[in-house]
């Protein structure tokens, strides 16, 4: 039944999956560790209100099982079960100090509420009573989402100096970087992962889109490598689109920046792109239009100056 479900999933029939997995469940009897399993492949098609069903399920049948515990806090966080979540979250944590998943998903919950110290706090407490990587990035990507950009780079940094093997890591940094506006330091990482990993898609990404912005003539090469990879990824198609137009191919760039589009239809920067290929084809009024709904949209990002003062110039 599973195989079968799988195989729903992989041709795009999730709904049909789900029905499978509810009979699984019910065919699990009290199995605690096979209904663990059933949750996690509901969680995984989105069907968080029947793997929530089937944890709780689990967990009455055996409930010192830590495991069952642990993803029903997950799941209900996914669900958007908050303050559920919290409760279980905190009870988990209390009845069990030793454990760093009480901690991890204490700081979770209250990362969702913008309660930064007490999310920092538990996060810290889970990274050290288990000093994973999961966990130092997650700690990292806390510090960057209340406000710490340095602070979250210095922590990751400590840890892949450490660790430096580790590559998931070492992309979570090499990303902190481009955020704070460190554009040689995450290059430099970016290159040391792509000598490892030569066919990940978005580190291919990532080093064309830095590689153009310095004007380097390997970003056109890397970024249709990137494209052949993931020809599906709106990333992949916004960052050749966008090198194509500063080359002068204003027209095949905006193909590419179009598709883009249709896949992530709120990106602003992606807006602005094809603001720019449109201005540079002559089709003004349009550029205009691009920039009239990214501007007035109130979303910061990236070449946001520049595109003011695009719309300026046309308005003018």
């Amino acid at each position: 039944m599973a195989a079968l479900a799988r195989c729903y999933v992989a041709i795009g029939k999730p709904e049909l999956a789900r029905a499978i997995y509810g009979q699984m469940t019910r065919f699990a009897g009290f199995n605690s560790r096979t209904l663990y399993r059933i949750a996690k492949l509901q969680s995984a098609v989105k069907d968080y209100d029947n793997a929530l069903y089937s944890l709780e399920k689990a967990i009455n049948g055996a409930p010192t099982f830590i495991p069952a515990q642990v993803s029903a806090v997950e799941v209900m966080i996914a669900a958007g079960k908050r303050k559920l979540a919290r409760e279980r979250a905190h009870a988990l944590r209390d009845a069990h100090p030793e454990l760093a998943d009480g901690y991890r998903l204490v700081a979770e919950v209250e990362l969702l509420d913008r309660r930064c110290p007490s999310a920092i706090e538990n996060f810290h407490k889970a990274f050290t009573l288990a000093p994973k990587s999961g966990l130092a990035i997650r700690l990292a990507q806390a510090l960057m989402r209340c406000g710490d950009g340095r602070g979250a780079v210095t922590r990751l940094k400590a840890w892949v100096d450490a660790k430096p093997g580790d590559l998931v890591a070492r992309k979570a940094l090499a990303e902190m970087n481009l955020r704070v506006g460190d554009l040689a330091a995450a290059q430099r990482l970016y290159e040391k992962v792509l000598a490892v990993a030569p066919d990940d898609g978005a580190v291919l990404n990532n080093l064309a889109y830095l590689y153009a912005r310095a004007g380097d003539d390997r970003a056109l090469e890397l970024a249709r490598r990137a494209h052949q990879l993931a020809p599906d990824s709106a990333a992949a198609k916004d960052t050749l689109g966008w090198i194509l137009v500063q080359r002068g191919d204003a027209a095949a760039g905006l193909s590419y920046l179009r598709d883009a589009q249709t896949r992530d239809s709120r990106n602003p920067e992606i807006h602005y792109h094809i603001a720019v290929a449109l201005d540079r084809l002559g089709r003004k009024k349009q550029a205009r239009a691009e920039l009239d709904i990214v501007l007035e949209s109130g979303i910061r990002f990236t070449g946001i100056e520049a595109a003011r003062k695009l719309r300026d110039r046309l308005s003018n």
